[in-house]
């Protein structure tokens, strides 16, 4: 598909609810990074690099942010819609931006309501929904039309509240209805096992059985991961919602800046649409993971070393774990031990490979980690058990970066669990009430446990 598209294509993110609004900047603001450490770079490199940063900054640019005034940073408005049941975060993400001087939020790209959601699913679904999406719709179209070749919009929300939730799920079920032909994928945070919200399990289990249907694909970001990953990584004795929100950010941008051997915008397809087409071709396996090599601080980055080899033996053995972070991995498990576990846990995998020596890796360098037949599903043709993107260009500062979004059976795992509280707490009618105020009957609820049950069934028989 890269060699239909003559320009680069353009990406519209839904920033839905406080989560999604957070994570949003969180995600911007790292692309800003990224295209900042490409111009440190400029500043000691020869007219090769140069021309390489040149070509990826002008399809990053293209594919997040209108540009005003070609090639002033300052003018930069980025490709987004924020919508939130209340004010405040959408106000406080908005002058964060605008204090960077390097970009900005569109004014007329806001939509905000008097009042939250409580936390309640059905209210964000059946009553904030219907009512912000006349204006929504109109801020969306805009931002549609203004991208002269849409490859799709990237939703951010949470599962735990009701606005992410419940309004997110409404949004992103129009948008698949008004733009049927565009590539839709969500973002979703997932809330704490230990719990933040009372009605978390339900709204998890009720959002995940709709954008089931509606999206191309769930990447899913669990909050007890990244605390993990951040406690381990960062070494952090106290880790709080922006030390997450900046973890996330850091691996959307691994996924979706430019690459595929960057050498002009001609050579830049749709970034949606790549992990939706190779990832996602069965509609009943939508749910992804994703990993991402290396993540340190800034002070440990100065002092840090990584080859390939060990990024890729890495991977290898947290997509075998079905892990988060590199350390306390047990080394003991393989690929054998694992299928012999009754589970096969992969169904295909898309690896991006960013830095030093990227492009004089062989197809042999990551088949012997990553490409293993024991967690596949026999019928599936090896040609689409994983695609790789890889540019010599460093992400982020890292001179050696990889990350690996995966099909397979880790989410069906945690929404399982889910799955099992909001049994728990429906069979002994818990808070039914409150939904039923809004029209969310017990029928319902039932129906999207039978898409939720069967979501997690066809991961375990794959």
């Amino acid at each position: 598909y890269q060699r239909s598209f003559k320009a680069g294509m353009s990406i519209v993110t839904l920033q839905l609810g406080q989560c999604g609004n957070q994570v949003g900047h969180a995600f911007f603001s790292s692309i800003i990074e990224d295209l900042a450490s490409g111009d440190c770079r400029r500043a000691t490199s020869g007219r090769a690099v140069t021309e390489t940063d040149d070509a990826y900054s002008e399809v990053s640019r293209n594919r997040f942010f209108h540009c005003t005034e070609a090639g002033q940073q300052q003018a930069m408005r980025a490709r987004a819609v924020l919508c939130d049941a209340e004010e405040k975060v959408v106000a406080m993400v908005t002058e964060d931006a605008a204090k960077s001087g390097c970009w900005a939020y569109a004014n007329n790209a806001k939509v905000c309501l008097k009042r939250g959601s409580g936390n309640n699913w059905a209210q964000g679904y059946r009553h904030h929904g219907p009512k912000c999406w006349p204006n929504l719709s109109e801020i969306v179209r805009r931002q549609a039309e203004a991208s002269d070749r849409l490859d799709g919009f990237l939703a951010l929300m949470s599962l735990a509240g009701g606005t992410g939730s419940g309004l997110g799920t409404f949004v992103c079920e129009q948008v698949r209805d008004e733009y049927p032909e565009a590539n839709l994928i969500s973002g979703l945070v997932w809330p704490h096992s230990r719990g933040e919200v009372s009605v978390q399990a339900y709204n998890s289990v009720l959002t995940t059985a709709h954008l089931t249907a509606a999206c191309d694909a769930l990447l899913l970001f669990e909050n007890d991961r990244l605390q993990d990953a951040c406690e381990r990584r960062l070494g952090l004795a106290r880790v709080d919602v922006g030390h997450l929100n900046a973890m996330i950010g850091h691996q959307l941008g691994a996924i979706l800046q430019p690459a595929c051997g960057v050498q002009s915008a001609a050579a830049q397809g749709p970034a949606l649409g790549g992990i939706a087409a190779s990832l996602c071709p069965h509609p009943d396996l939508r749910l992804l993971q994703l990993r991402c090599l290396p993540y340190a601080s800034e002070r440990a980055k100065e002092f840090s070393g990584f080859a390939w080899p060990g990024l890729l033996r890495h991977l290898r053995q947290m997509l075998l774990a079905g892990a988060a972070v590199e350390e306390g991995l047990d080394w003991r498990q393989d690929a054998a031990l694992t299928a012999a576990s009754g589970r096969q846990r992969c169904f295909a995998s898309r690896l991006w490979l960013r830095g030093l020596g990227a492009g004089s890796l062989c197809p042999a360098d990551w088949e012997q980690h990553l490409l293993l037949p024991e967690l596949h599903p026999a019928w599936l043709p090896q040609s689409d058990r994983l695609t790789v993107c890889r540019t010599g260009r460093p992400y982020r500062g890292y001179e050696r970066a990889c990350a690996l979004v995966s099909n397979c059976a880790t989410g069906a795992d945690t929404l399982d669990r889910s799955i099992a509280r909001a049994w728990s707490m429906f069979a002994a009618k818990a808070f039914v009430h409150q939904y039923a105020r809004f029209g969310l009957e017990e029928a319902a609820f039932l129906d999207c446990f039978a898409a939720a049950e069967q979501t997690v069934f066809n991961y375990r028989n794959l």
